[in-house]
């Protein structure tokens, strides 16, 4: 330990103010001490990589904090004890980022994806890093017939990261209805092997 403030009580080094502080496993603490433990602003870099800004009370992370994971992703927003917990924004290195809640370092609750072009991508519910319940998916899709590239949007329920549905296109053709009307009926609703054909989900939840 290097610093200011160092005082020895018993021939043992005290860590108290600004220092620098170099652990056996090669993670090294930068910022404020007090009665030894980290308190107050200061950064940590782990062996790994992975750089946490931010404030510590005693011996804990906690608060707003700025991550810079090696792999080139970051993350601003709340944290406790090195823990994704509460809001904050996670940008991937391909420039796709997530607003919103977290729990246990995963996208948890409300939030918003987005693509590198600041577009929407998915907005509702989610759990365990995954889209989970109430919400809505945006993607693109060249049209054959037009030649262009259209938006497709699903707003619905989602489990496990996948488009979930109990719907059952079961209808029978009655006598009152002909048959553009039978086919109209079965196309506005919801199939989901259609949707699903046009979207790649991997590709999104596997950024």
């Amino acid at each position: 330990y290097t610093g200011k403030g160092i005082f020895k009580i018993d021939n043992e080094p005290i860590k108290d103010g600004y220092g620098i502080f170099v652990y056996s496993n090669k993670d090294k603490y930068t910022g404020n001490f007090y009665d030894n433990k980290k308190s107050g602003r200061g950064k940590y870099l782990f062996n790994n990589g992975d750089l946490y800004i931010g404030s510590w009370f005693n011996d804990i992370l906690i608060g707003k904090c700025k991550i810079n994971f090696a792999d080139g992703t970051t993350y601003y927003g709340e944290v406790y004890d090195y823990i994704m917990e509460g809001t904050g924004k996670y940008t991937y290195s391909n420039g796709y980022y997530y607003k919103g809640e977290f729990n246990s370092n995963l996208f948890y609750g409300k939030g918003i994806l987005y693509n590198n072009n600041h577009h929407k991508v998915y907005s509702g519910n989610w759990k365990n890093g995954k889209y989970h319940g109430q919400g809505t998916l945006i993607w693109t899709n060249w049209d054959e017939t037009s030649h262009k590239i259209t938006k497709e949007k699903y707003i619905g329920e989602f489990k496990d990261g996948e488009i979930y549905t109990e719907k059952r296109l079961n209808w029978e053709l009655s006598e009152k209805d002909n048959e553009e009307d039978y086919k109209f009926k079965v196309i506005s609703e919801f199939d989901y092997e259609s949707v699903k054909s046009k979207f790649n989900f991997n590709k999104f939840l596997n950024l």
